[in-house]
């Protein structure tokens, strides 16, 4: 029985890991280039925060900083299988937190390629770096978000600014995150239906919404340049699972579960040829 119960969340933690591939490309729009303006004074109001984000944040593609990217949490929540208000397998949902840390570390390799990336100063980022495809970065504006938050480190030399998007819809999160095409998420889906074949399979994403999308973005103070800047998204999916073969018992089950992760960029503006001249001097 707890081998049949393994299959199962292992079926669900990796669902988790290849849904993230979910929603529609971006696609690839034509905008004018958008440089920093110093401010010395931190903004006040959402309005003005989401716009000096907005200006920091565009700056990057333009001005090509060295970009270091990995993923920075990831999480499996709230999930149940079976009806809410009908007969749900406890056991199963308890024996996901288990099993969650053994399930990631076993397909981390398969999405490092996708989740981790560096460039060298100078490089082109319009694939890399959010939005992906496009020469901007961000056109989030005051109505697409909820909460803004500002906050000065103890010396002043960096600033951590929190955005918190609104209601989170497809066409609103595209404005700001990067999303992953339908080619990524077929050939992952394709891959898993192959392993699990002949013990479980399930359908497609019956249901994906965002509850909950965030932006952590830290600043360099003296220049307006991004040092870091971190997306999380959390995702409710659902899905349905059916047991073949030895599992077949289990019979077709509806799941969902709150999926949250993390991508982090962290810049560096370092100019080597500038490094390197002052040397020779």
């Amino acid at each position: 029985m707890k081998k049949k119960i393994y299959a199962v969340c292992a079926l669900v933690l990796v669902a988790a890991m290849f849904f993230s591939f979910a929603a529609c490309d971006a696609g690839t729009t034509d905008t004018e280039e958008t440089t920093v303006t110093a401010m010395s004074e931190m903004p006040v109001g959402k309005e003005a925060m989401v716009n000096y984000y907005n200006s920091v944040i565009n700056a990057v593609k333009v001005k090509k900083p060295a970009v270091k990217k990995f993923q920075s949490t990831e999480n499996v929540s709230n999930v149940i299988c079976g009806t809410e208000d009908g007969e749900r397998n406890t056991l199963l949902e308890k024996s996901v937190p288990t099993l969650k840390k053994f399930i990631f570390d076993g397909t981390k390799k398969a999405f490092e390629e996708s989740r981790n990336a560096e460039t060298k100063y100078g490089d082109d980022l319009t694939a890399l770096f959010p939005v992906s495809g496009e020469s901007w970065s961000s056109r989030l504006t005051a109505a697409d978000v909820e909460s803004a938050e500002i906050e000065a480190n103890d010396d002043n030399s960096q600033r951590t600014l929190t955005l918190v998007i609104k209601e989170p819809s497809v066409d609103l999160v595209k404005k700001a995150f990067n999303l992953g095409s339908e080619e990524d998420r077929a050939a992952a889906v394709k891959e898993f239906r192959e392993k699990l074949k002949g013990y479980l399979s399930f359908t497609d994403i019956e249901s994906l919404t965002y509850t909950e999308c965030k932006i952590i973005c830290v600043i360099n103070t003296k220049d307006n340049t991004v040092a870091s800047v971190e997306y999380i998204r959390t995702e409710k999916i659902t899905t349905t699972i059916t047991g073949e073969g030895t599992l077949a018992e289990i019979g077709t089950l509806p799941c969902s579960f709150e999926y949250t992760y993390g991508d982090k960029y962290e810049m560096d503006w370092t100019d080597p040829s500038t490094t390197t001249t002052a040397e020779a001097d």
